[in-house]
Protein backbone atom coordinates (compact mmCIF):
# COMPACT_ATOMS: atom_id res chain seq x y z
CA UNK A 1 0.00 0.00 0.00
CA UNK A 2 2.87 2.51 1.06
CA UNK A 3 2.38 5.73 2.28
CA UNK A 4 -0.61 8.22 2.02
CA UNK A 5 -0.33 10.69 0.15
CA UNK A 6 -0.22 14.17 1.49
CA UNK A 7 -1.43 16.50 -1.44
CA UNK A 8 -3.25 19.09 -0.20
CA UNK A 9 -4.18 21.26 -3.17
CA UNK A 10 -4.84 25.16 -3.40
CA UNK A 11 -8.26 26.68 -4.71
CA UNK A 12 -6.58 27.22 -8.16
CA UNK A 13 -6.22 23.58 -8.87
CA UNK A 14 -9.92 22.47 -8.37
CA UNK A 15 -11.44 25.84 -9.75
CA UNK A 16 -8.89 26.43 -12.63
CA UNK A 17 -10.80 26.76 -16.33
CA UNK A 18 -9.49 26.27 -19.45
CA UNK A 19 -6.65 23.27 -19.65
CA UNK A 20 -5.90 23.63 -16.35
CA UNK A 21 -6.68 20.30 -13.95
CA UNK A 22 -10.18 21.64 -11.84
CA UNK A 23 -13.07 19.64 -10.44
CA UNK A 24 -14.51 17.53 -12.60
CA UNK A 25 -14.89 14.83 -14.94
CA UNK A 26 -11.44 14.66 -16.68
CA UNK A 27 -9.30 15.52 -13.88
CA UNK A 28 -11.01 12.98 -11.85
CA UNK A 29 -13.16 9.75 -12.52
CA UNK A 30 -17.01 9.82 -12.14
CA UNK A 31 -16.55 7.85 -9.09
CA UNK A 32 -14.21 10.39 -7.78
CA UNK A 33 -16.51 13.60 -8.07
CA UNK A 34 -19.40 11.08 -7.04
CA UNK A 35 -17.51 10.49 -3.48
CA UNK A 36 -15.91 14.31 -2.91
CA UNK A 37 -19.73 15.63 -3.61
CA UNK A 38 -21.11 12.67 -0.90
CA UNK A 39 -18.13 13.41 1.40
CA UNK A 40 -18.93 17.26 1.36
CA UNK A 41 -22.51 17.39 2.14
CA UNK A 42 -21.73 14.42 4.80
CA UNK A 43 -19.11 16.57 6.60
CA UNK A 44 -21.07 20.26 6.24
CA UNK A 45 -24.64 20.82 6.73
CA UNK A 46 -23.72 24.53 5.17
CA UNK A 47 -23.15 22.94 1.58
CA UNK A 48 -25.65 20.35 2.07
CA UNK A 49 -28.24 22.85 2.19
CA UNK A 50 -26.21 25.21 -0.74
CA UNK A 51 -25.80 22.17 -3.01
CA UNK A 52 -29.35 21.72 -2.75
CA UNK A 53 -30.13 24.42 -5.04
CA UNK A 54 -29.09 21.61 -8.00
CA UNK A 55 -31.43 18.53 -8.35
CA UNK A 56 -28.28 16.80 -10.10
CA UNK A 57 -26.30 16.90 -7.31
CA UNK A 58 -25.99 13.46 -5.40
CA UNK A 59 -27.14 13.02 -2.11
CA UNK A 60 -25.27 12.32 1.02
CA UNK A 61 -26.80 9.18 1.25
CA UNK A 62 -27.51 8.10 -2.53
CA UNK A 63 -26.37 5.03 -3.05
CA UNK A 64 -25.89 5.00 -6.57
CA UNK A 65 -23.79 7.65 -8.46
CA UNK A 66 -25.61 9.25 -11.08
CA UNK A 67 -25.35 9.46 -14.76
CA UNK A 68 -22.03 11.12 -16.14
CA UNK A 69 -23.68 14.65 -17.61
CA UNK A 70 -25.35 14.90 -13.90
CA UNK A 71 -22.31 14.18 -12.02
CA UNK A 72 -20.24 17.04 -14.29
CA UNK A 73 -23.41 19.86 -13.50
CA UNK A 74 -22.39 18.83 -10.03
CA UNK A 75 -19.15 19.82 -10.06
CA UNK A 76 -19.47 23.03 -11.95
CA UNK A 77 -21.71 23.92 -9.35
CA UNK A 78 -18.88 23.41 -7.05
CA UNK A 79 -16.20 25.14 -9.36
CA UNK A 80 -18.87 28.62 -9.09
CA UNK A 81 -18.69 28.07 -5.51
CA UNK A 82 -14.79 28.64 -5.88
CA UNK A 83 -15.25 31.92 -7.44
CA UNK A 84 -15.82 35.19 -6.11
CA UNK A 85 -19.52 35.41 -7.33
CA UNK A 86 -20.28 32.05 -6.74
CA UNK A 87 -19.70 32.26 -3.51
CA UNK A 88 -21.51 35.82 -2.94
CA UNK A 89 -24.52 34.17 -4.24
CA UNK A 90 -24.33 31.47 -1.95
CA UNK A 91 -24.40 33.71 0.89
CA UNK A 92 -26.88 36.56 -0.45
CA UNK A 93 -29.66 32.93 -0.26
CA UNK A 94 -27.93 31.59 3.51
CA UNK A 95 -27.03 34.89 4.77
CA UNK A 96 -28.96 37.66 3.64
CA UNK A 97 -28.48 40.75 5.41
CA UNK A 98 -25.34 42.41 5.70
CA UNK A 99 -22.27 40.53 5.26
CA UNK A 100 -19.37 39.75 7.84
CA UNK A 101 -15.78 39.93 7.69
CA UNK A 102 -14.49 37.64 5.18
CA UNK A 103 -17.17 35.25 4.30
CA UNK A 104 -16.41 35.27 0.62
CA UNK A 105 -13.35 33.84 1.43
CA UNK A 106 -14.17 31.69 4.40
CA UNK A 107 -16.83 29.77 2.22
CA UNK A 108 -14.08 29.11 -0.73
CA UNK A 109 -11.54 28.35 1.18
CA UNK A 110 -13.63 25.52 3.61
CA UNK A 111 -14.76 24.60 0.37
CA UNK A 112 -11.40 24.01 -0.68
CA UNK A 113 -10.28 22.14 2.76
CA UNK A 114 -13.05 19.96 2.26
CA UNK A 115 -12.11 18.84 -0.88
CA UNK A 116 -8.74 18.24 -0.06
CA UNK A 117 -10.01 15.78 2.34
CA UNK A 118 -12.89 14.28 0.76
CA UNK A 119 -10.47 13.64 -2.13
CA UNK A 120 -7.55 10.95 -1.92
CA UNK A 121 -5.81 10.23 -5.32
CA UNK A 122 -4.09 10.14 -8.26
CA UNK A 123 -4.11 11.92 -11.31
CA UNK A 124 -2.30 13.03 -14.38
CA UNK A 125 -0.92 16.44 -12.45
CA UNK A 126 -0.05 13.96 -9.66
CA UNK A 127 -1.54 13.15 -5.92
CA UNK A 128 -4.34 14.93 -4.98
CA UNK A 129 -5.96 15.57 -1.80
CA UNK A 130 -4.81 12.88 0.98
CA UNK A 131 -5.70 15.07 4.06
CA UNK A 132 -6.64 13.53 7.36
CA UNK A 133 -9.10 15.64 9.83
CA UNK A 134 -6.97 14.64 12.54
CA UNK A 135 -3.91 16.05 10.85
CA UNK A 136 -1.87 19.11 12.61
CA UNK A 137 -2.55 22.86 11.73
CA UNK A 138 0.47 24.82 12.68
CA UNK A 139 -1.11 28.23 13.92
CA UNK A 140 1.01 31.11 15.20
CA UNK A 141 -0.20 32.27 18.71
CA UNK A 142 -1.63 35.08 16.94
CA UNK A 143 -4.19 33.28 15.23
CA UNK A 144 -4.46 30.61 17.78
CA UNK A 145 -6.07 33.75 19.87
CA UNK A 146 -8.00 35.07 17.36
CA UNK A 147 -10.04 31.61 17.07
CA UNK A 148 -10.34 31.01 20.70
CA UNK A 149 -7.46 28.05 21.14
CA UNK A 150 -4.59 28.40 23.93
CA UNK A 151 -1.27 29.23 22.19
CA UNK A 152 0.15 26.14 23.05
CA UNK A 153 -3.32 23.78 22.37
CA UNK A 154 -2.44 21.54 19.17
CA UNK A 155 -4.93 21.97 17.06
CA UNK A 156 -6.51 19.75 13.86
CA UNK A 157 -7.91 20.51 10.78
CA UNK A 158 -11.08 19.37 12.16
CA UNK A 159 -11.23 22.14 14.39
CA UNK A 160 -10.75 24.78 12.08
CA UNK A 161 -12.94 22.90 9.57
CA UNK A 162 -15.81 23.50 12.47
CA UNK A 163 -15.23 27.03 12.61
CA UNK A 164 -15.65 27.60 9.41
CA UNK A 165 -19.21 25.68 9.39
CA UNK A 166 -20.08 27.62 12.72
CA UNK A 167 -19.48 31.06 10.86
CA UNK A 168 -21.26 30.00 7.79
CA UNK A 169 -24.40 28.77 9.71
CA UNK A 170 -24.48 31.70 12.20
CA UNK A 171 -23.91 34.13 9.06
CA UNK A 172 -20.67 35.57 10.89
CA UNK A 173 -22.26 35.84 14.81
CA UNK A 174 -19.75 33.99 16.51
CA UNK A 175 -16.93 35.09 19.71
CA UNK A 176 -14.27 34.34 17.23
CA UNK A 177 -12.17 36.42 14.26
CA UNK A 178 -13.69 35.33 10.71
CA UNK A 179 -10.94 37.57 9.03
CA UNK A 180 -8.03 35.20 11.40
CA UNK A 181 -10.32 32.27 9.96
CA UNK A 182 -10.28 33.18 5.97
CA UNK A 183 -6.31 33.46 6.79
CA UNK A 184 -6.15 30.11 8.64
CA UNK A 185 -7.99 28.33 5.99
CA UNK A 186 -6.41 29.69 2.87
CA UNK A 187 -3.17 29.01 4.49
CA UNK A 188 -4.15 25.21 5.30
CA UNK A 189 -5.98 25.17 1.46
CA UNK A 190 -2.18 25.26 -0.31
CA UNK A 191 -0.07 22.40 -1.78
CA UNK A 192 2.43 20.20 0.20
CA UNK A 193 5.14 22.18 1.58
CA UNK A 194 3.44 25.55 1.49
CA UNK A 195 0.37 24.49 3.85
CA UNK A 196 0.11 25.10 7.60
CA UNK A 197 -1.36 21.67 7.54
CA UNK A 198 0.91 19.11 8.86
CA UNK A 199 0.96 15.71 8.13
CA UNK A 200 1.15 14.45 11.82
CA UNK A 201 -1.42 13.59 15.06
CA UNK A 202 -1.09 15.48 18.41
CA UNK A 203 -0.09 13.65 21.06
Amino acid sequence: MGKRPFCPRSQGFYAAGGQGPSFGIGTFTANEICDAIQCIRLNSDFFDRVLQGNVLCPSATDAECPNDLALESCAATIRNLLTVPGAAAALASECPGDPFPSDNAILRQYLVNLLNVCISTTTDNGCVGGVLVEYVVDLTEDQATALGFGTDECVTVEEILDLAELALNNCGNVTFSTETLAEVLGDMAQDAGVTIIMPIFCP
